[in-house]
């Protein structure tokens, strides 16, 4: 599943030298695991990818809303239905467009 993920985030321009591609990758399989989680994106999955880091969970919603801003604009609106979603927003629907293979 990670390496779909991986994959699929290449293509729409999230590439591996981005610290947020990782967290990214990371907090989708963190929602298909546990869709109740995407509801806590701040508590739940910022603070779990922080400790299993070491760092700040600001520092993780960062590096992933640094890694969202690289994805060409008429893609997220093609993904998401705007061309700004919030970090919450695209990787809802990141993870469950990859669950139904839309992506």
């Amino acid at each position: 599943m990670k390496d779909k993920i991986q994959e699929k985030l290449i293509l729409l321009g999230i590439t591996p030298n981005l610290k947020g591609f990782y967290y990214a990758c990371e907090a989708i399989v963190l929602i298909i695991k546990n869709p109740a989680i995407q509801h806590k994106i701040t508590t739940g999955i910022y603070g779990s990818l922080a400790l299993k880091n070491n760092v700040a969970p600001a520092t993780v919603e960062r590096c992933i809303r640094h890694a969202i801003s690289k994805v060409d604009k008429d893609k997220k609106e093609k993904l998401c239905g705007t061309s700004c979603p919030k970090n919450s927003e695209f990787l809802s629907v990141f993870a469950m467009k990859i669950q139904k293979e839309e992506i």
